[in-house]
């Protein structure tokens, strides 16, 4: 038997998709690539923006029109508009986010069932799952699910429920199960990472301890946070750990206060100043990469220039660019003021000139200095790896240097990256 999995979003769906992949495997299914011929297609949503959407049910299609196996849909957009799916001839199961790995599984039993009973997010408890292994050598590891924020312009808390922490003990066995595997970098993943604990009573910084404390285990790296989580505390924390990387991710999503106001977000630009300031005092050389939203409902020119401001003043290395979709069901889609699609793409084009500017101006730094590269890729005589602080380094290589920490003369800087020697 073969299986065909395809998955959109976000850094958790991929995670669930490879442990969903490692069950089928376990129970004699070939991974193959989707395309016609599978017995079995699944297809992990996404529904973090209207394209998402539309490219989840563009691919179910897809997957129907093979006509050679059973479709199965789960994840976000599935969560959110059963009915949508099972409106399709040919979909054999719709699941959501709900214990997700065994709602897929045990449909491979139930043929006849066409959707998953358990829907509703209510109550649910965290889904304890496992992966093998992961396609980089960094691995991603789920350690929390859902969100308890009330954001205007999102969904996924409706498509994901309230905060579901991992227990620390249960995380700290996949760590140790990755590293011996050969695994030298893990980054703690969740829907809303910041959570992490606020159910259980446990806390990201003692995870993070514990993690470093595995043998083989060299980087330890958190995925996207809320910049308000990033306070002092919590810093001296994660400081004091030598193998927590300095690099954050952080949900920015605007510079503008007043705009970060209509967002519902729980920060301002001075308390974004104050915590990043601070990080860099305790952590040399970090650097910061942020999601910004533009076109936000009432977002003015004047607005959208406080962001750009905003973000050549703290110095971001390298930001993504979200033209705002409107999401049924969240309060921003009917807020006043919707911004129109040709401001929203002038906006974008003009950012995405700032973030060449700031990016490159913080990289450059770097230039003259001998940096610390654990490289992943190797193609046409270029070997490519991440700096702890997550800067992309291409380099000349007569052979792969896959898995391997190589120190690096940075010599020049690209318009997302480093150029560099390797210091034999």
């Amino acid at each position: 038997m073969k299986a065909a999995i395809y998955t959109l979003g976000c850094k958790v769906n991929y995670y669930e998709s490879r442990a969903i992949t490692d069950e089928l495997e376990k129970k004699g299914y070939e991974i193959v690539p989707f395309e016609k011929g599978a017995d079995l297609y699944i297809i992990n949503t996404c529904a973090v923006t209207s394209e998402s959407e539309r490219k989840s049910a563009q691919l179910a299609r897809r997957a129907i029109s093979f006509g050679t196996g059973r479709v199965i849909v789960a994840g976000c957009s599935s969560q959110l508009h059963p009915e949508k799916y099972l409106a399709e001839e040919g979909v054999t199961f719709v699941c959501g986010n709900r214990d997700k790995l065994f709602s897929v599984i045990s449909s491979l039993i139930e043929s006849e069932k066409r959707v998953c009973e358990h829907l509703s997010l209510d109550g649910a408890s965290y889904e304890e799952m496992k992966i093998s292994g992961s396609e980089r050598t960094r691995a991603y590891i789920k350690v929390e699910d859902g969100c308890d924020a009330n954001c205007a312009y999102c969904i996924i808390k409706t498509a994901r429920g309230r905060i579901r922490s991992r227990k620390i003990t249960d995380a700290i066995d996949e760590v140790k199960r990755l590293a011996e595997k050969g695994y030298r970098e893990i980054v703690f993943c969740g829907i809303e990472i910041s959570g992490f604990g606020s159910d259980t009573g446990e806390e990201l910084s003692e995870l993070v301890r514990l993690s470093s404390e595995v043998e083989g285990i060299e980087r330890i790296r958190l995925s996207s946070v809320d910049p308000s989580f990033l306070r002092r505390g919590l810093i001296d924390k994660l400081s004091s750990i030598e193998k927590f990387m300095p690099y954050f991710h952080i949900s920015l999503q605007s510079g503008c206060d007043a705009t970060l106001a209509r967002m519902r977000r729980r920060y301002n630009t001075q308390r974004i100043r104050e915590n990043l300031s601070y990080i860099r005092e305790k952590m040399p050389d970090t650097e910061f990469f942020a999601d910004i939203i533009v076109g936000f409902p009432g977002e003015s020119d004047e607005d959208f220039e406080k962001t750009c401001d905003f973000v050549k003043e703290i110095g971001l290395c390298h930001f993504h660019i979200f033209t705002y979709s409107k999401r049924p069901g969240t309060e921003a889609a009917t807020m006043p003021c919707q911004v129109s699609p040709e401001v929203k793409r002038k906006r974008e084009k003009s950012l995405s000139l700032v973030r060449e500017e700031v990016g490159r101006a913080s990289r450059a730094k770097y230039i003259g200095r001998i940096m610390t590269v654990l490289f992943e890729t190797y193609s046409d005589g270029v070997a490519k790896g991440h700096t702890k602080n997550f800067i992309e380094v291409s380099a000349k290589s007569i052979r792969s240097l896959h898995g391997e920490f190589k120190d690096v003369l940075i010599t020049d800087v690209t318009s997302d990256g480093c150029i560099g020697i390797v210091k034999e």
